[in-house]
């Protein structure tokens, strides 16, 4: 599975290749960031709790990243690639999931995620997200099914 997510990138990533001469670096860094990252990024986050180890050893991410920012930059083969990711502002994948999870959570407790069937007492809480604790955000319905 891993394999056919980077090769479907690395083919996006061919295929923009072409229009590299033709639109500017904010379009191509668009281009690249809707077809082929989110791809990538696409449900990364059940990795939230997993070891540092099983996340980087399942990890194909890096190097379909690194070749997006090259594409991106117009940089060569040799350019170090980490200066470039950094200017991209693009987060390696255990800052990613954390940034995914926490972006989520922030709009639970503010009534603007997706509707999960989320108790009342865990939406009309006014403490910080410090405070809550995890089983007050788990959908209702899933309460039910583990119950």
């Amino acid at each position: 599975m891993k394999s056919h997510i980077a090769s479907a990138c690395f083919f996006h990533l061919r295929r923009l290749r072409q229009l590299r001469s033709v639109v500017t670096e904010d379009v191509m860094k668009q281009l690249v960031m809707s077809v082929v990252l989110g791809r990538l990024d696409y449900c990364n986050s059940v990795l939230f709790s997993a070891r540092a180890s099983c996340i980087y050893s399942s990890n194909t991410s890096a190097p379909v990243k690194n070749v997006a920012a090259r594409l991106v930059l117009q940089l060569d083969q040799r350019t170090p690639v980490k200066p470039a990711l950094q200017r991209l502002h693009w987060l390696p994948v255990k800052a990613l999931i954390e940034f995914k999870i926490a972006t989520l959570m922030y709009a639970i407790h503010h009534q603007r995620g997706p509707a999960l069937g989320i108790s009342h007492s865990a939406t009309s809480c006014n403490s910080t997200l410090q405070n809550l604790d995890a089983a007050s955000f788990v959908p209702s319905r899933l309460m039910q099914l583990l119950l």
